[in-house]
């Protein structure tokens, strides 16, 4: 045989199919738009930094069960605050600029920060635990046979919390014996079947039915793939995750060696699940493909990916299929619904719809907010269109229609620009603590997305409490002068010419806050100046803008409270204040679109 003949078959038979390669194989956004890598907003305009944590909250169906590990960064313009979790005393980092928003208060309940599978071994019911603890000893007994084969039956009937101690102990057992196929075929199928109840609602904006859910169980099926040949009748092409076929609308999720080694199988699934899901509501009608074939699914993908692991959890590569290109859409999304001046374009970047759909939730409070813009841009709004559609009405109109009877404000970051000093600050302090000392940009990533690990990573070991006075005691030495945003001076001379009195209340310890606000010049535009001292509580705890507004005699409810933080919004929604973001650098913005529409 002519050996380049044969060298010529063996490459036609390797060569990837088409259709399977439209679905999950291109990491390049649409249009070959190459975006920036992971690890900061490259947009103009948009400032760089990390931001604080908020946790959020759903009402979505299984968000007891599969709860997002959220550490979304909310820097609106000037939202008012609805239900902030608490947070404790942090080491401040740098500030970014932010975009605008008002909202009503969203529900109580925040999310509680998930990781990993949804409930552990240990949570599950007596009889399934007996179950899987016998299933892992033998996999494939006859016992262990009949209890898989009843199991479908019996998981419909389920509650949310018994279904995600099913799949946990199935995945766990299936792991321990990845040659046991039924093992592992079984918690496939519960996949499917679990998760259609959960996109279904996030999709489309209603619960799934029966009928519905048996025919999609019944086209979804997972595939093992080790090689295929395009002569066989039917391709399977290996870097492909999944595929939706639009003839059949049958959905192929694709299982290839070393599955086990996954982190979480379920979680990878699930959100594969989402992706090709969300490309058969495409060939169904109920989705559109006019902004390109892949955004809907991808934006489906990684809002499911950061429920089930968190946006820190993508970043890591825990569903290892979403991409660092995605992850820069994403992030340009979310410089997107940031920014002041929003361009039309962009939505066809992979990630980016994900993106703006998250810091439009992170803005508003209500993660539900996040499928909602998604819905809408997938029923064919433009994205504009479809945030003023989530956002209501006008939120500096519904500021500027009453005056306020006092305005308390916090002082780094939102009156002064602290940025200039803090990575000084930050380089002494991981050397006085003795601690390695990491890169900005790793140490910035992890105090956006995880706040709590911010310590935990970094000064393992160490008291939070002794962090935070390191902090503060090398800034007491440094006494840096920190300048006055733009708008600052301006935005205090309009609103004391309007008669409203005017109060800071800072974390701050205050014999620095008021060396600053003396350098500043600012004495005469406060009737009340307030940082920390020992006898005081720190914000997130209320008791600081309660002791302002008693000091100027005055009571929550038309009280405005501006700061930079979630933590600033705990504290003044805990005092019956409106908590009001203001992202670093916002206030000529909010100063005439709220302050000089007062009235005098």
């Amino acid at each position: 045989m002519n050996m380049g003949w044969l060298l010529a078959l063996v490459w036609a038979s390797a060569s990837p199919c088409s259709a399977a390669m439209a679905s999950r194989a291109g990491a390049a956004p649409v249009g070959g738009l190459r975006l920036p890598r992971v690890g900061g907003l490259q947009t103009s305009g948009v400032s760089q930094g990390p931001l604080p944590s908020l946790a959020l909250n759903s009402s979505l169906p299984g968000a007891g069960t599969l709860a997002p590990a959220l550490s979304p960064d909310p820097k609106p313009l000037f939202a008012a605050a609805g239900t902030v979790p608490e947070a404790s005393p942090l080491v401040p980092l740098r500030a970014a600029a932010a975009a605008a928003a008002l909202f009503p208060d969203s529900p109580a309940m925040p999310f509680p920060a998930a990781r990993g599978p949804p409930r552990s071994q240990a949570e599950l019911p007596p009889e399934l635990a007996a179950f899987f603890a016998g299933a892992k000893a033998a996999p494939e007994s006859p016992e262990t046979r009949d209890f898989l084969v009843s199991l479908p039956a019996r998981f419909d009937g389920m509650s949310a919390p018994e279904r995600g101690a099913v799949l946990a102990g199935l995945e766990d057992a299936a792991k321990s014996a990845p040659k046991a196929k039924l093992l592992r075929r079984t918690l496939q199928a519960l996949i499917v079947r679990d998760e259609v109840e959960h996109m279904e609602p996030r999709l489309l904006g209603a619960a799934v039915s029966a009928a519905r859910r048996e025919d999609v169980a019944s086209k979804t099926r997972f595939e093992e793939v080790r090689w295929y040949h395009h002569f066989w009748g039917k391709i399977v092409h290996p870097e492909a995750d999944g595929v939706a076929q639009r003839s059949d609308l049958s959905i192929s999720l694709h299982v290839r060696r070393g599955w086990e080694k996954l982190p979480s199988f379920t979680a990878f699934y699930r959100a594969l699940f989402a992706h090709e899901y969300t490309h058969r509501l495409q060939y169904e009608g109920r989705v559109t493909e006019k902004l390109g074939v892949e955004i809907p699914p991808v934006a489906a993908e990684m809002l499911r990916g950061i429920e089930l692991v968190g946006l820190e959890g993508l970043r890591q590569g825990l569903i290892g299929f979403i991409t660092e290109n995605q992850l820069s859409g994403f992030d340009n999304g979310r410089a997107w619904m940031r920014s002041a001046e929003k361009a039309s374009s962009g939505v066809f970047w992979k990630g980016f719809l994900a993106g703006a759909a998250y810091e439009l939730a992170a803005q508003t409070g209500r993660w539900a907010d996040a499928w909602l813009l998604h819905r809408l841009v997938s029923s064919g709004k433009s994205l504009p269109e479809a945030e003023r559609t989530v956002r209501g009405s006008d939120p500096a109109a519904r500021l500027a229609a009453s005056r306020p009877d006092a305005v308390i404000f916090d002082w780094d970051n939102t009156l002064v620009d602290e940025r200039g000093v803090v990575d000084a600050i930050r380089l002494r302090l991981f050397r006085e603590l003795g601690v390695p000392t990491p890169t900005r940009e790793e140490a910035d990533r992890v105090w956006r997305t995880d706040r709590d690990g911010f310590y935990d990573r970094f000064f393992p070991g160490i008291p939070r409490d002794t962090v935070n006075k390191t902090y503060f005691a090398i800034m007491e030495r440094m006494q840096p002068r920190n300048p006055l945003l733009p708008g600052a001076r301006e935005t205090l001379a309009a609103l004391k010419r309007r008669g409203v009195p005017l109060a800071v209340v800072s974390n701050k310890p205050e014999a620095q806050l008021l060396r600053e606000l003396k350098a500043l010049g600012l004495e005469d535009f406060f009737a009340y100046v307030q940082g920390h001292t020992p006898a005081r509580e720190l914000k997130p705890s209320p008791q600081p803008i309660l002791e302002a507004m008693r000091a100027l005699g005055v009571a929550g409810g038309n009280v405005w409270y501006l700061g930079d933080e979630p933590g600033d919004m705990a504290a003044a929604r805990g005092a019956g204040a409106q908590g009001i973001f203001l992202g670093t650098g916002d206030l000529p913005r909010f100063l005439s679109s709220v302050v000089k529409k007062l009235p005098e």
